[in-house]
Formats: C-alpha cells, structure tokens, sequence
C-alpha cells in the first residue's frame, strides 16, 4: 500500500509539471513533443502497476475518469469518506487476492504432475530426495525462491547466496505441511493459499491481503529436534 501511495504521489507530480509546461510553453528547452512523451510514459507506467497483483480488476476507465475529473476540478462523481477509503481499499484487496488465487490453484491442481491436498496446500516434485522427511518439529536447511502467482519475487536465499534454515512449526502452515512432503535432496514447487499462508494481512510491501504464495524449495538437511527432558 505505502508502494502505491508512493508511486502514485509520483505519478502526481509528474503530470501536473507537465501539464504546468503545456499550459505556460515558455520554460527553456521542453518542448511539446517532449510533454507528450513523458505523459504517455508516465501512463504507460500506471497501466503496468494496475495490472500488477489485484489491481488488474479495476475498472480503467473509471480510473482514467476519476483522474480526469480531479484535474479538471470536475467535482466528483461518487462520493466516499476518506476515513473510509483506506479499509475498502484494503477489502477490495483482500476479495480480489482471494479471487485471482482461487482461480489460479483452481486450474494449477489439473496439472498431472501436481498434487492436491485436502486443505488446499499443492506440491510438485521437481527432482526426489532418498534423505530423511522432517515432522513439525524439526529444523530444516534449505534454499527457496517466494514469488507472487503473477512471478514477481518477494524473497529468495539464492539472491542471498546462502541457505536459510527455518523450525518448521515457526513459519507459514503451507510450510509447516508441505516439506513433510519431501525428503533431504528434494526440489520442489509449493503453492500456498491465502489461509495456509498470511491469511488477511499484510507482509511487507509485496505480500498483500489475500495472496497465494509460491515457493520454489530445496531440502538439503533435516536437524531433528532435541526429545524434551
């Protein structure tokens, strides 16, 4: 959300310098051709953050028409408490999020090589492990890449150049489940719904309300938990 806002504010600014540059057409060395061009782009960048994650189910045209009528001080045409836009805002995140995932596991489970669990969590085994399989209890070494159903990255131990290892009843419960699935050696895509992962809030600036995750895993150790005293 703050992303957006930022992005957004941005966005402001640059339309209305060059709409400032069109109205005045005196400031050195900006040319008309030049106004354009920034405004096209400037669009072209606020169409790819729409079609980003949930955003892509928003009308354009009533985005357009809203914009429109803010720089034309063409009094608007639906009103709507500000203190009340943040959490529709955020619902409409959150239904869109749970939509788009639905649909997306939806057609992923008719995959043959995917397997479907009966709370929803999906796995596909990319290359098999003879190792040892962790419970809830254990910890596990492994590497992972987290991405968005639309293939935007959130985290990845690659990009970090290291291994990460994680006690498995202390992460996301698509997690927890899904690596009692594999055996040390293993490599493996896991695809996480919203209520197996962080459910209806927000975590960090790409995982919004409602999303399903996709984990690209490998499982290179399993270190059994201690046996309580």
């Amino acid at each position: 959300m703050k992303t957006v806002k930022l992005w957004v504010c941005t966005t402001v600014v640059i339309l209305m310098a060059a709409t400032s540059c069109s109205q005045k057409r005196a400031i050195e060395g900006i040319t008309s051709t030049q106004i354009d061009s920034v405004s096209y782009f400037t669009g072209v960048d606020l169409g790819r953050q729409l079609k980003a994650g949930s955003l892509n189910l928003l009308d354009l045209k009533m985005v357009l028409q809203g914009m429109q009528d803010e720089f034309d001080n063409n009094g608007l045409r639906y009103q709507m408490d500000s203190v009340r836009f943040p959490a529709l805002f955020q619902e409409f995140i959150l239904k869109s999020n749970l939509q788009i995932g639905k649909q997306f596991l939806e057609k992923n489970k008719k995959n043959t090589d995917v397997v479907e669990l009966p709370n929803g969590l999906q796995y596909k085994i990319i290359a098999r492990g003879e190792g040892a399989t962790p419970v809830a209890e254990d910890t596990v070494v492994v590497h992972y890449r987290g991405t968005l159903i639309d293939g935007r990255e959130f985290d990845s131990s690659y990009g970090r150049g290291a291994t990460s290892q994680f006690a498995l009843n202390r992460v996301i419960k698509g997690w927890t489940e899904g690596f009692q699935y594999l055996k040390e050696g293993s490599k493996a895509i896991l695809y996480i719904p919203s209520d197996l992962a962080y459910g209806d809030r927000k975590r960090g600036q790409m995982i919004d309300p409602g999303s399903t995750l996709i984990f690209e895993v490998e499982l290179f150790e399993v270190k059994r938990a201690l046996p309580a005293e």
